[in-house]
């Protein structure tokens, strides 16, 4: 939250002005058959604005998100542990999440149902 500049001056400073080909990288790999998924970004917009509004005319911006998910990605590859680990959290914050959907009431605040969102660990009152 602490800038040292305007974002389109970092991107200058570290020479984005002057590539060719500029490839932002996002969670998810867009595989629609309507729309062309080079230019879909799941980033945020103002970060997508800036690398748009310092890269040159002739420069190509991409997504390139399949450079870590796609088949031949950097992180394609998990094991098993791997798996299993992540699957468990999601498992368990799908549960929560469902556990405090069941119990919504007109009336109720969000900060009643907080509890119910935490399933293991430890709840810290500040």
């Amino acid at each position: 939250m602490d800038n040292d500049g305007v974002l389109e001056t970092i991107f200058e400073r570290e020479g984005l002005h002057q590539k060719g080909k500029i490839g932002i990288v996002g969670w998810k790999m867009f595989t629609s058959k309507v729309n062309d998924s080079r230019n879909l970004f799941d980033i945020p917009y103002f970060i997508v604005q800036a690398v748009m509004n310092v890269a040159s005319y002739q420069a190509e911006v991409c997504n390139a998100t399949y450079l870590m998910i796609g088949e031949e990605g950097v992180r394609t590859v998990n094991n098993a542990n791997e798996i299993a680990h992540y699957e468990y959290g999601a498992n368990l914050a799908s549960s929560c999440m469902l556990n405090a959907m069941n119990r919504i009431e007109i009336g109720k605040k969000n900060q009643n149902l907080g509890k119910l969102y935490q399933r293991k660990g430890k709840i810290i009152r500040l």
